[in-house]
């Protein structure tokens, strides 16, 4: 069993970025308020709920898991993904990324839409994608998508938002910085000061530590596992080869 010291070093090196150490932060709505109102540059928005590992269900098709699903005052939702890449793959992630979004987007509507809603007081819906690759290789932190029509280019809003957000363009503003922070999450920052308190608190707290640490335990066995399960599927399809 790992000493305390040993659980604050292992926890210390968590980053926002990684999965399991982004769902502890997200659970306070507090930051993801802070967290949305940047990305989305809305000083005013006013978070009322914030769930992560939201679990749309659907009976037939795919459900999905959302990392962080916020609601604001207004009604209106917000989905927070968060994907840590290998930043040595390729990066032609933009169309993975996209239909992964859509997907998403699709499951809110069909999960939040009571029956008999009237199409005009469906909420606004949010997509906020952040990865550490840049998914359109403009050398931007952040791309908000627009609909438009395709001679006139005039905007056209039907209620969806796709933002994609990446940490590996620092193109000077503050979102750029806020990636840098994900990937490099130590120290009080006071441009996100709600969000870099709680990281110190996973990281210094010793009942918070302890916590952090036996989930990270628990999510490393969980790779292990799957990686030997892939490597014994790839040695029996190469024993079927031979017969």
């Amino acid at each position: 069993m790992k000493t305390f010291e040993e659980q604050k070093a292992l926890v210390r090196r968590m980053n926002v970025i990684d999965d399991q150490f982004f769902q502890k932060i997200a659970e306070d709505k507090e930051v993801c308020e802070e967290l949305l109102q940047i990305l989305l540059d809305k000083p005013d928005l006013e978070i009322v709920e914030a769930h992560t590992q939201r679990k749309l269900p659907n009976l037939q098709a795919r459900a999905v898991i959302l990392d962080a699903l916020c609601k604001d005052s207004k009604g209106n939702l917000f989905n927070i993904e968060v994907q840590k890449d290998d930043k040595k793959r390729d990066h032609s992630k933009a169309e993975e990324y996209q239909k992964r979004v859509r997907f998403n987007l699709a499951s809110m509507d069909t999960a939040f839409a009571e029956k008999g809603t009237e199409f005009h007081n469906l909420p606004d819906l949010y997509a906020i994608f952040i990865s550490q690759i840049d998914p359109f290789e403009e050398h931007q932190a952040a791309y908000h998508v627009q609909r438009s029509l395709a001679k006139s280019k005039t905007a056209v809003y039907n209620g969806i938002n796709e933002i994609y957000v990446n940490t590996a363009s620092n193109d000077g503003t503050l979102v750029a910085e806020l990636m840098q922070y994900f990937e490099n999450s130590n120290g009080i920052n006071p441009k996100f000061e709600k969000l870099s308190y709680r990281v110190e608190h996973f990281k210094n707290d010793e009942n918070e530590v302890t916590t952090m640490a036996s989930v990270f335990d628990e999510y490393a066995q969980e790779v292990a596992q799957e990686r030997v399960a892939e490597q014994a599927k790839e040695a029996a399809f190469k024993l079927l080869k031979k017969g």
